[in-house]
């Protein structure tokens, strides 16, 4: 705590020239001058830390009692604000500096949205631009709650909008309007017919009267479970047909890789660009921003000033790296090419079968044609039961069906 104290008092490390080291210090004492850190030079010469009011009473009674003061060095607040006080630019431009930086603070230079998934960042950054709310927007002149309702009436897909202004960013919190699910009826009529063709390997019948079994052959669309059932009263009767049903199915699909590819060779040869991003204003500080390669990499490295609790300025920094490379033209050997396409092939089976088992599969290559094209075919079982309503033909027999017996 001292330690800080003596720096914004401002600390001195003074000489002191003077045939009688003891009667000096005896002095200061008197006067009651602060003094520490004393290194005694010789026996006329000593140095010690003082405040600047020290400093000053020193000098009056050097011209009085005959010793000599040096200073040294000098370092802390007060010393820093004494060398400042004639610098009337230096002083004026930190305060405009100060204010500028206030100023800004109090500006919006940063939206964020979050919760979006459907709709896009620029979709809602659009309309927002239209209400008035975009970079370099008053913060406090943000009205959330004028926003939260204009936004929904644009875009219905919103169900919740929501804007947080901490100082100069803007945090946008959108809900999507999430679609009602469709209602089970149960006593809807229904079949359930085979989502894929395949061989039934079990069928597990919920509600309905089965049709097909185990070791029956289906194509898809065929009906596994009827939702027509007999009934001890009208003779036939509709209902909503249920049913987990497990067939095994076959997959053959094919993908194909040419041989001869090209891959990057860095030359070795860089470029950088920079430029400043102000107020959305862009300032490019390259004299040639033209870059005369055929084939080159860019990456944009971007860098926002940050201001302490939260703020940031409208200066952004953008460093441009260019890197050149010559296409350079490979040959790939069936191994390569299979470890490129297999498991390619084995993720588009299990998008296919949609957490089905798989049995059995193999791969099949060939070259030909300056290509590689790699055959998966794969055996498995999966549940492959789907709902279907009724077609118009079908309830009308139905019905006529169940009249009949009501009229015997």
């Amino acid at each position: 705590m001292q330690r800080i104290l003596n720096r914004i008092r401002g600390v001195y490390r003074v000489c002191i020239i003077c045939p009688q080291l003891e009667e000096f210090l005896n002095l200061c004492t008197r006067y009651r001058i602060e003094f520490w850190g004393i290194h005694r030079i010789d026996g006329a010469q000593l140095t010690m830390n003082v405040h600047g009011a020290g400093v000053k009473m020193l000098r009056r009674l050097s011209y009085y009692n005959g010793f000599e003061i040096r200073i040294l060095k000098s370092s802390g607040v007060s010393v820093l604000a004494k060398k400042m006080r004639r610098r009337y630019a230096l002083i004026g431009g930190i305060v405009f500096f100060a204010a500028v930086m206030w100023i800004a603070s109090m500006h919006i230079w940063q939206i964020d949205v979050c919760g979006n998934e459907e709709i896009t960042t620029q979709q809602i950054l659009a309309q927002l631009e239209e209400l008035g709310l975009d970079l370099g927007t008053f913060g406090l002149s943000v009205d959330s709650e004028y926003l939260s309702n204009q936004m929904i009436m644009r875009i219905p897909e919103l169900s919740w909008f929501a804007v947080n202004v901490k100082g100069s960013r803007a945090q946008v919190l959108v809900r999507e309007r999430v679609e009602k699910p469709e209602i089970y009826d149960p006593d809807e009529p229904t079949m359930i017919v085979a989502a894929k063709s395949g061989v039934i390997e079990k069928v597990i019948t919920l509600e309905g009267v089965k049709v097909l079994d185990k070791g029956n052959t289906v194509l898809k669309g065929d009906i596994i479970v009827s939702g027509i059932a007999d009934s001890l009263c009208n003779g036939k009767r509709t209902l909503h047909a249920d049913a987990l049903v497990y067939a095994r199915t076959w997959y053959e699909m094919s993908a194909k890789i040419p041989q001869q590819i090209a891959l990057k060779q860095y030359t070795g040869s860089k470029k950088t660009k920079t430029s400043v991003i102000i107020a959305g204003k862009r300032i490019n500080f390259s004299l040639n921003s033209g870059i005369q390669w055929e084939n080159y990499d860019k990456i944009t490295l971007e860098k926002t000033i940050e201001l302490p609790m939260g703020g940031i300025l409208p200066l952004t920094f953008v460093t441009e790296k260019y890197l050149q490379y010559e296409p350079a033209k490979t040959e790939l050997t069936q191994q390569q090419a299979e470890e490129i396409l297999k498991p390619e092939l084995m993720r588009r089976l299990e998008a296919e079968t949609d957490g089905g088992e798989i049995v059995d599969y193999s791969y099949e290559t060939t070259v030909s044609g300056g290509a590689v094209t790699v055959t998966l075919k794969a055996e498995c079982i999966e549940e492959i039961a789907q709902e279907r309503e009724f077609t118009a033909e079908e309830l009308a027999a139905a019905e006529e069906e169940e009249t009949e017996t009501e009229n015997e």
